[in-house]
């Protein structure tokens, strides 16, 4: 019974002991940051700051004298760096150990040679911007110093012992995406230098031409193209017979040549603008004029306009009185290709206008609506007899565009035509003959055509 008492206490010390054995021991931790540290040349003490991490006890010793240890804590610890000036090397090196029972870590310090010249900062990144940019440098130095040498794009000011600033003008859309140059300062026999990056600033690439299409383009006639660029641009053609000129920063002028001899057909021509890596283009489409059509240009100038004015309300009505004023006939390419216009009726704002037909050689009627909110404009129109709202009354109707041709006379009248056979509106039931031509000064109000000014018996005679 003894023995086998031994024999168990034995193995329940065997398995103890083999149960000890299999525990793991906790291991040390130890984590140093930095593990470099770099101090730049100074003439004054430089501070940096150590931490460590450790699940143990730990201490620090130094190697060199040159590096004094502060400050230790349970988080870490502060290195103080004399200056290091002049010396035979470039810049020196020290260690510094940390370590625990089971682990240790080595700092490294690298410090450079000290100098009597310094400045600060020694590298300068100016990122892309259109303003002016300005930048203090502060300069420590033993004796006199001066900047000996920058770029052009750097002007320097406020020039002190202390110090100086510097001013870089925009960097725009250059070559290279960015620039770099470098300011030298010397002191005696002493020069440090300041690195400075300018980036480029990138302006957004716009290029807007208007009109693109010229579908009627007439002889002899100036077009204005306008032009929004963000960039210088160029403006070209290989059409012989089309000719671009008068280009400013904002646009550009084409005129086609005349025909010479008539073609068969009408001749289609481009002209293209470009800028950077952006195209656009303007089709030019001269028209075959028939052998005796008129030129545009023998429209236009000034002209007397004489007629019996007349108002009229709904229902007709109103006062005839003498009518007489001259206009001027000018191109008006802001309401439409090949339009022409005279001021009349005593309004600047109400021209009455005719369209051009660069194959014919003849004006067409044109409404031009001045005012579309009021529905204001002048027109052409003929009067007649309509039922409207089951009332018989004296009205008139607006021409449709093109609807009447008129032709310039060889005693340079303006000839109208002597009647017009309309279709009834659909609303409206009309009857009676055809009047002569009025010119109207209209508006609407309720679907029915209010006319304030009407002129019979127009004569349009160039002066």
């Amino acid at each position: 019974m003894k023995k086998l008492l031994l024999a168990s206490v034995v193995l329940f010390a065997v398995i103890a002991a083999l149960s000890s054995c299999g525990e793991p021991k906790e291991e040390s931790k130890l984590i140093v940051s930095p593990l470099t540290v770099g101090v730049n040349s100074s003439v004054a003490t430089v501070m940096r700051e150590i931490t460590v991490s450790a699940t143990s006890a730990w201490e620090v010793t130094a190697s060199p004298d040159w590096i004094e240890i502060n400050n230790i804590t349970e988080a870490g610890f502060t290195i103080a760096v004399e200056p290091y000036v002049g010396g035979e090397e470039e810049s020196r090196q020290g260690v510094i150990m940390v370590e625990t029972g089971y682990r240790k870590q080595e700092v490294t310090v690298t410090q450079l040679v000290s100098s009597s010249l310094t400045a600060t900062p020694y590298e300068i990144q100016i990122g892309s911007s259109t303003e002016v940019i300005s930048r203090e440098i502060a300069v420590t130095a033993a004796e006199a110093w001066e900047v000996t040498s920058k770029p052009e794009w750097i002007s320097t000011s406020n020039i002190t012992d202390t110090g100086f600033s510097i001013a870089v003008e925009p960097y725009i859309d250059g070559e290279e995406p960015s620039r770099m140059g470098v300011i030298t300062i010397e002191a005696g026999e002493e020069e440090c230098e300041i690195s400075v990056t300018q980036l480029v600033y990138m302006i957004p690439v716009v290029l807007t031409v208007t009109p693109e299409q010229l579908p009627s383009a007439l002889k002899d006639v100036e077009y204005e193209i306008s032009v929004t660029a963000s960039h210088a641009y160029e403006a070209d053609t290989e059409s012989e017979w089309i000719t671009v000129s008068k280009k400013t920063d904002t646009g550009f002028v084409i005129m086609v040549a005349p025909y010479g001899e008539l073609q068969d057909e009408s001749r289609t021509g481009t002209v293209e603008v470009t800028m950077k890596n952006l195209k656009r283009e303007i089709t030019v489409t001269q028209l075959k004029p028939l052998p005796d059509a008129t030129p545009i240009t023998a429209y236009l100038g000034e002209y007397t306009v004489t007629g019996d004015s007349k108002s009229i309300g709904y229902g007709g009505g109103g006062t005839v009185a003498p009518y007489a004023t001259t206009a001027e006939m000018v191109r008006r390419p802001d309401i439409g290709d090949n339009v022409i216009s005279m001021k009349i009726l005593g309004d600047d704002e109400n021209p009455i206008c005719f369209i051009y037909d660069p194959v014919t050689g003849v004006i067409k009627s044109y409404n031009y609506e001045v005012n579309p909110t009021l529905h204001r404009g002048c027109t052409f129109a003929f009067f007649t007899e309509a039922k409207i709202n089951w009332t018989w009354t004296t009205t008139h109707i607006p021409v449709p565009d093109g609807e009447f041709t008129f032709t310039l006379s060889e005693d340079n009248e303006i000839v109208f035509p002597a009647e017009h056979e309309m279709a009834p509106f659909p609303t409206w039931e009309v009857e009676g003959g055809i009047k002569p031509v009025w010119i109207v000064d209209f508006y609407y109000a309720s679907g029915i055509t209010l006319s304030n000014i009407a002129i019979t018996n127009v004569k349009i005679v160039k002066n």
